[in-house]
């Protein structure tokens, strides 16, 4: 790992860095979410939330799990806030949801419905870990939680989606039927 103390105080270097977590970090931000408009807000604001913060980040490879947490930080507030205010309801009918084309094709509707019901901290952390591949570390890191709440969530969420995706796997060949001998 090459230290960046200096090199994250030029903006261009910064710059070029963040640039390769974008997709991630909106694929992230739109599960948390689950709005275009908001996860796109979310991206943004962590970026800026980072670049006033680059001179403090000693080497590269933790300027990814930073920006994973700021986001995190960011959902978080934002959520809270949105629990002390009423509901507002559009006029008109909203767009539906649809993130980046690579994980809009690589998830079918079912997929994104089963993740759309979990528990907002257990969809947060399966994303972390199988879709983001952080380490159960770099995850509690991120979540402020636990290593062990990690690994509790990610087995939730994991159970339930399978629980969840169990006729779509076997409609698709994915798993085998098991007959009685």
């Amino acid at each position: 790992m090459r230290p960046l103390e200096a090199a994250l105080v030029d903006l261009s270097t910064f710059e070029r860095l963040a640039a390769t977590q974008i997709d991630s970090l909106y694929g992230y931000a739109a599960r948390l979410a689950q709005d275009r408009e908001a996860a796109a807000e979310l991206v943004q604001d962590s970026l800026e939330r980072a670049l006033r913060y680059r001179a403090k980040i000693k080497e590269e490879a933790a300027l990814r799990p930073l920006l994973f947490r700021i986001l995190q930080n960011l959902h978080r507030d934002r959520w809270r806030a949105s629990q002390r205010e009423p509901e507002l309801y559009p006029l008109e009918e909203p767009e539906e949801f649809a993130g980046p084309e690579c994980i809009e094709a690589a998830l079918s509707e079912e997929v994104e419905q089963a993740l759309a019901e979990l528990h907002h901290s257990w969809r947060a952390t399966l994303w972390l870990i199988d879709v983001e591949g952080f380490s159960y570390e770099e995850t509690a890191q991120i979540t402020e939680v636990p290593v062990g709440t990690v690994r509790s969530r990610l087995s939730r969420a994991r159970r339930l989606m399978a629980r969840r995706l169990a006729e779509y796997a076997r409609k698709r060949g994915l798993v085998r039927e098991v007959t009685p001998a």
